[in-house]
This record gives C-alpha cells, sequence and structure tokens, in this order.
C-alpha cells in the first residue's frame, strides 16, 4: 500500500501540531518518523489512520484520496502505545482477529488467514511460536490484517530489533 500525506496541518487550540507536512510512503517501503515529544508524529499518525481529520490537506492511500473516509474502509492498522491485546488469544488468534471480524465478502478463507498472519509474524520478525498465548510486548504484531500499518513506538519494544524493521528515518519539515 502506498501513503501520500500532502500538505497535511492540524491545530489543536492554538498550538500548530502539523504545518504543511507531506510525506510519500512507497509499497513495501519501512518509514520511522522521528522528533521530539510533541513534534507531531502521533499526530500525523492518526490523520493517516483516519482516527483525526487534518484542518488542511489530504491522505491518498494506493492513489486514492480517503481524507475523509470513515477509518475502517481505510485497511490501516494503528498499533496504540498503550495497546491492548486479548490475553486470553494466542499471539496467533490476536493477529487473525480483525480479518476474521471483516465483512463476509471482504473476509478471507481460512487458509487465507492463516497466510496473511504468517506474512505478518515475518514482517514483524516475530520467532515465536503463534500458538503461546500473547505478552504484551507482542502488541506490534497485532495489526488487524491491514493492508498498511502505521505505529507508535512502544517503550518496551527491543531497541535493537525496532531498528532493524525501521532503518529509514524521515525528518518532517
Amino acid at each position: 500500500m502506498s501513503i501520500e500525506a500532502r500538505n497535511i496541518s492540524h491545530r489543536f487550540g492554538s498550538y500548530q501540531a502539523l504545518d504543511g507536512i507531506d510525506l510519500t510512503v512507497e509499497p513495501g517501503q519501512l518509514v520511522a518518523l522521528l522528533g521530539p515529544s510533541g513534534s507531531g508524529k502521533t499526530t500525523l499518525l492518526r490523520i493517516i489512520a483516519g482516527l483525526e481529520h487534518p484542518d488542511k490537506g489530504a491522505v491518498y492511500l494506493d492513489g486514492v484520496d480517503t481524507t475523509r473516509e470513515p477509518t475502517q474502509r481505510r485497511r490501516v492498522g494503528f498499533v496504540f502505545q498503550h495497546y491492548a491485546l486479548f490475553n486470553h488469544l494466542t499471539i496467533f488468534e490476536n493477529i487473525a482477529f480483525g480479518l476474521r471480524v471483516r465483512p463476509r465478502r471482504q473476509r478471507p478463507l481460512e487458509g487465507g488467514i492463516r497466510d496473511r498472519v504468517r506474512e505478518l509474524l515475518a514482517l514483524v520478525q516475530l520467532v515465536v511460536k503463534p500458538t503461546k498465548p500473547a505478552p504484551q510486548v507482542l502488541a506490534d504484531a497485532c495489526i488487524k490484517g491491514a493492508e498498511g500499518l502505521v505505529e507508535q513506538q512502544h517503550p518496551g519494544l527491543d531497541r535493537e530489533r525496532t531498528r532493524k524493521r525501521h532503518p529509514l528515518p524521515l525528518a518532517a519539515r
């Protein structure tokens, strides 16, 4: 999935969180947003995922303007910094959950769900048995079968693994 944010601006009262931000992410590219607290990283991610709306600008997913599309139609997963897993489910079941609750016409067959879960486990370099109970440190693997993923930095993640997964720093202008 390609992601493009064009001229994104957003204010919280008198505070200008984002001012004319442009971002392009090509399919398969991994990008890290780096900056100090309050620099607008999370706001931009929330706008891309559809959890916030920009005051100005547009978001394109695979070339389609989704700025006013509801969150559930965007097929973008957002892993919150303070995440919630279903503790009674295995790692596999947590990841498969989002695929299984899709409307029937959009829901893959069980074999397709298994394949997508394996693909997502490989993407996040998760080398554990997916049948084990899901500890909270593994929440970044639970991306709901999304086509794209935006995630906040998790304080509990191993920094070296995160660095390997997100090698390309991006500076917002």
